[in-house]
């Protein structure tokens, strides 16, 4: 088993995986808003599945996607984080960055924040020379918040091969943030 590694902002906690987080995560993966720009929403039993499946990224590597709870009360708010992209895609091997957050906690700035975190971690301490984050065509809040975090998007358009080929959600984009930029962007400093 890796080290592992948490993070903070100055809101949030970006921490390990609890059994009493599978019910919110279940939760947040249910929401039929939350998930639109997704194939289809997650039952309980997909949604254990999916979080065993994050859980055992961050056990072989020390890193993935993280809780994110809120510093004030402890209270439970989404995910984010990075992880290994799946084979599958066109631009693996590479490092992903993801996030999904209730939606109580919308247009509060948590998800810029958070992978504001995230960088930090993948390229002060995991020494990544680059985090890449993907979404469908159509998730123009993604897209917004990505191009907000000075990722820059590729001009190529590519079918997500996890996504059923009759879904309108197939088409997608892939946004890039090299350690290069990024640095720049921070002026330098550690965040």
């Amino acid at each position: 088993m890796a080290r592992l590694i948490q993070t903070d902002s100055k809101r949030l906690v970006l921490r390990q995986w609890r059994e009493e987080d599978r019910g919110d995560f279940a939760h947040l993966n249910a929401d039929t808003r939350v998930m639109r720009f997704f194939p289809c929403t997650l039952n309980r039993t997909k949604s254990n599945k999916l979080l065993n499946t994050l859980k055992e990224h961050i056990d072989e590597y020390g890193w993935g996607y993280w809780a994110v709870e809120l510093k004030e009360n402890g209270q439970f708010i989404g995910f984010a984080g990075i992880k290994h992209a799946s084979a599958e895609l066109p631009f693996s091997p590479s490092v992903v960055l993801g996030c999904r957050f209730i939606r109580d906690f919308w247009g509060r700035g948590y998800a810029s924040e958070a992978a504001k975190a995230v960088f930090a971690v993948a390229f002060e301490q995991l020494n990544l020379t680059e985090v890449v984050g993907c979404t469908a065509l159509q998730n123009l809040p993604s897209q917004r918040m990505m191009h907000g975090l000075g990722m820059s998007r590729d001009a190529s358009i590519f079918d997500h091969p996890l996504v059923p080929e009759n879904s309108p959600l197939r088409p997608h984009c892939l946004y890039r943030l090299s350690f290069d930029t990024w640095w720049e962007q921070i002026g330098g400093k550690s965040y």
